[in-house]
């Protein structure tokens, strides 16, 4: 599936891996923008409920003094 063809059927690009997450350096960045990276999501959850619970884990695991590049996502299949 192409960017054209998410965008187009009102998905989004969703990161399975968050640009955020990989600053350490600009190739690891960039590669959080492969396709491989991405997931389908439907525009509004991706900037709405799913937004929010990132931005909620990342707030809360900051606390904890965990290194943010450690895997945070739970993938399910």
């Amino acid at each position: 599936m192409t960017s054209q063809q998410i965008n187009n059927n009102g998905y989004q690009r969703g990161h399975l891996v968050a640009s955020y997450d990989r600053v350490y350096s600009r190739a690891a960045n960039e590669q959080t923008f492969y396709m491989s990276n991405i997931s389908p999501q439907i525009g509004k959850f991706n900037t709405g409920i799913w937004n929010d619970l990132e931005y909620k884990i990342n707030e809360n695991g900051s606390g904890w003094g965990v290194q943010r590049k450690l895997c945070r996502y739970p993938l399910c299949g």
